[in-house]
């Protein structure tokens, strides 16, 4: 599964080695710039539309807005917090995203992390330890909470 969509603006991915032997996939940050056929406004922006394919449109948004923290500021600009996830093969990819309305443009930020499901190999594979998921919570908030618009 990987961790940045093709159309991203920016994509930093967090290095792996120092948790070879776990299920950890890979974390990442991106940009990107999405777009609608209406003209986009905060609302449009902030919508989440549900997912679409060959069948036409699923029961499930591409996002849910947090309940805990639905508006973040990050760079002096109010970001809406959704969150979604999917799975396949016992694989997961996980993200939080933030929406955000600048300049006309809306923009979302993304934190992606994938991992296996640990009981898929024999014996099972090591999980990231408590200290190993907070230093990489850690390094991918301060790397989401540097995010500034250029002008």
């Amino acid at each position: 599964m990987p961790v940045c969509e093709g159309d991203a603006l920016v994509c930093v991915i967090y290095p792996t080695k120092q948790f070879e032997g776990t299920n950890f996939g890979a974390a990442s940050f991106q940009v990107r710039e999405i777009h609608r056929e209406e003209m986009m406004t905060p609302d449009v922006c902030a919508t989440p539309y549900p997912l679409m394919n060959s069948n036409g449109p699923w029961r499930w948004p591409e996002f849910l807005v947090s309940a805990e923290h639905p508006v973040e500021m990050i760079g002096g600009v109010q970001f809406l917090h959704g969150v979604t996830g999917e799975g396949a093969t016992s694989h997961s990819l996980g993200s939080d995203l933030y929406r955000g309305f600048h300049k006309q443009r809306c923009f979302e930020l993304r934190v992606s992390t994938t991992e296996t499901s640990p009981n898929v190999s024999d014996p099972p594979m090591k999980t990231l330890t408590s200290a190993q998921r907070e230093k990489l919570d850690q390094s991918m908030s301060q790397i989401l909470r540097s995010f500034r618009f250029s002008n």
